[in-house]
């Protein structure tokens, strides 16, 4: 019988720590959720300037002249219309960029 008693006192025992040491995880993870919630996810963060360099690759964004009269004299290299569209997603680029 003093087994029983001893088994069932050591029983209740670790029961009460294991929930205690649950408790302490429990606000141990928490704290971190809430730390991270402000944080940009990393992936969408990667992706977006992955994407943003390819625009710049393709718009040839630092080969931009400085004015559309120095557009206009490249003529011989590139369509008028097209250059000027370029420059102008450029300029939304160089917009949507900085924000």
């Amino acid at each position: 019988m003093e087994f029983l008693f001893f088994f069932s006192v050591a029983g209740v025992i670790i029961v009460i720590l294991i929930l205690k040491f649950e408790k302490k995880q429990t606000v141990k993870v928490n704290t971190v959720l809430k730390e991270t919630r402000s944080v940009p996810p990393l992936f969408k963060l990667k992706s977006t300037e992955q994407k943003i360099n390819v625009l710049k690759e393709v718009l040839r964004y630092d080969d931009v002249p400085q004015n559309l009269a120095a557009a206009a004299s490249m003529a011989n290299i590139y369509n008028n219309q097209n250059e000027n569209n370029r420059l102008s997603k450029v300029q939304e680029l160089k917009l949507l960029s900085s924000r």
